[in-house]
């Protein structure tokens, strides 16, 4: 009887089709053991085998071609080294060596030319002094020099104390024109004002 046959036979379950048991039948094909069977192919193992082609050790081997070591070799060519050399063709040293020419120092020298000095040398031409010198041509003085003509003064001159002329008008003998038309002036104690009446007359001339 097979091992199937017997794992059934005491109540156990059997494995499936294509499954095998758990107990270890070993590795898988392609698959090792975890025991170490050495490093994979074109992997060195951790000991150190030395340093790579063109890398070298870490230990210092000295200075890399054209690279100079930390220690001070001078100044490199065309470089002067810290200490002052001295000012530079055509830059003067900090001293002061003067005015630079056509520049004056800045002791005062007077004022240039066509610039008066601060001090008041007086108006300019055609400009009179901060002093009152009166009033403009045609223009007066703020004082009142009273009102213009045809203007009265802002203090009331109450009214005029002539009576207003009263129009009287006859009613008897109204105004005739030569068109026609007839003409009159009508006048009543209610209204404020002189009212004009236009009557039309239809008739000839010889009535007028």
């Amino acid at each position: 009887m097979n091992r199937s046959a017997e794992c059934c036979n005491q109540g156990e379950h059997c494995d499936s089709t294509g499954i095998s048991s758990s107990i270890d039948r070993g590795d898988s094909p392609g698959i090792t053991i975890g025991t170490g069977l050495g490093d994979a192919t074109d992997i060195t193992f951790s000991i150190d085998r030395g340093d790579s082609p063109g890398i070298t050790s870490g230990t210092g081997l000295g200075d890399a071609t054209g690279i100079t070591f930390r220690a001070d070799q001078g100044d490199s060519p065309g470089i002067t080294t810290s200490s002052s050399l001295g000012d530079a063709t055509g830059i003067t040293l900090s001293a002061d060596q003067g005015d630079s020419p056509g520049i004056t120092s800045s002791s005062s020298l007077g004022d240039a030319t066509g610039i008066t000095l601060s001090a008041d040398q007086g108006d300019s031409p055609g400009i009179t002094s901060s002093s009152s010198l009166g009033d403009a041509t045609g223009i007066t003085l703020s004082a009142d020099q009273g009102d213009s003509p045809g203007i009265t003064s802002s203090t009331a001159l109450s009214h005029s104390t002539r009576k207003p002329t009263k129009i009287r008008v006859s009613a008897k003998k109204p105004f005739r024109s030569r068109n026609g038309l007839l003409l009159t002036l009508s006048y009543t104690r209610r209204q404020s004002c002189l009212a004009l009446s236009i009557i039309s007359y239809k008739g000839s001339a010889q009535h007028g």
